[in-house]
């Protein structure tokens, strides 16, 4: 009773429910500068003695690497104030960027403090001259890849403008916008059986217990990289997910082995509900708590190829 059942490359359907904001052209205002097309292209704003300049008018899952700053030129006067406001990534954890420290600016010239707004998610940089100068201080970010742990899910996926805003003599002047993009990508691997290895075993048997696996090859859409794709469902940006994966003909899943030897501790099912033959249901609900960075390895699925006259050789 030997049948050769070669599962092939698998086809996966899977849905995913965000919030996903529509893309938007920047809206650059009368004084603002901005150049359309690669990511690296610098976005500024002018007004009077003062510039400000962002070194990047596009960030996240972008085709750049290049580092995210902002310069603030201005030639003084004793008195002026300056006003910065800059919008965090996202409004629940790291996201894309974390806003840094202003380049300190000399004591004789005046001085520069910062304030984080917690509920509306901004850090704001107030500078104040006591003489006639020519400052250029940079503000500075760190940018995140796809590695960095998120809170689960993020709350911004999507396309969306960010507008760092500012004042000058608390008079509000033309904003420099850019986009961020949080785009998650997932690239399904094609089950594969694990044990009895398929490259040991090449043939299989009926009624005998098997353990497939299968990887989801989800990354979190911060970087504009594949890398740190998680073998599951990534919880950073899983609004909810049900995945549907074919079987080969026959097989039936052991639902409570497969429970088992997945060891999930959440509300995520694996189950077969149209029996032997039909497709596996992994059902992953949205991730209200915050896992740990590495998520776990591939699915693993655990069953036997059913007794069948059209698995007897």
């Amino acid at each position: 009773m030997r049948g050769g059942v070669c599962p092939g490359p698998t086809p996966v359907e899977s849905t995913q429910a965000a919030s996903v904001e529509p893309i938007a052209d920047a809206d650059a205002g009368s004084g603002s500068t901005q150049n359309d097309g690669a990511a690296g292209t610098s976005v500024s704003s002018s007004s009077g003695n003062a510039t400000l300049t962002l070194s990047r008018n596009a960030v996240g899952n972008v085709d750049s690497t290049a580092p995210l700053q902002l310069v603030f030129d201005v030639r003084t006067n004793p008195g002026d104030v300056y006003t910065i406001t800059v919008p965090e990534s996202i409004t629940n954890g790291t996201g894309v960027y974390t806003i840094g420290d202003s380049d300190p600016i000399s004591a004789s010239t005046g001085i520069v403090t910062s304030t984080t707004d917690d509920a509306n998610h901004t850090k704001t940089f107030t500078y104040r001259f006591d003489s006639v100068a020519s400052v250029a201080a940079n503000i500075n970010f760190t940018l995140h890849n796809n590695y960095n742990a998120q809170p689960t899910p993020i709350k911004g996926i999507g396309t969306s403008i960010k507008s760092i805003t500012w004042t000058y003599a608390g008079q509000q002047l033309d904003p420099v916008d850019f986009t961020q993009v949080i785009m998650p990508v997932m690239n399904p691997q094609a089950v594969t059986r694990v044990l009895p290895s398929s490259s040991t075993y090449k043939a299989i048997y009926a009624n005998q217990d098997y353990a497939y696996q299968f990887s989801v090859g989800e990354g979190d859409g911060i970087g504009g990289s594949a890398e740190y794709a998680t073998g599951q469902v990534n919880s950073a940006v899983n609004y909810g997910t049900t995945i549907r994966v074919p079987v080969p003909r026959y097989f039936t899943l052991d639902e409570s082995a497969t429970a088992a030897r997945n060891g999930f501790s959440d509300e995520t099912t694996i189950t077969q509900p149209g029996g032997a033959s039909s497709d596996i249901v992994i059902t992953v609900p949205k991730r209200l708590r915050s896992p740990v960075l590495a998520e776990r390895g591939a699915v693993l699925f655990r069953g036997p190829i059913q007794d069948h006259p059209a698995t007897r050789g």
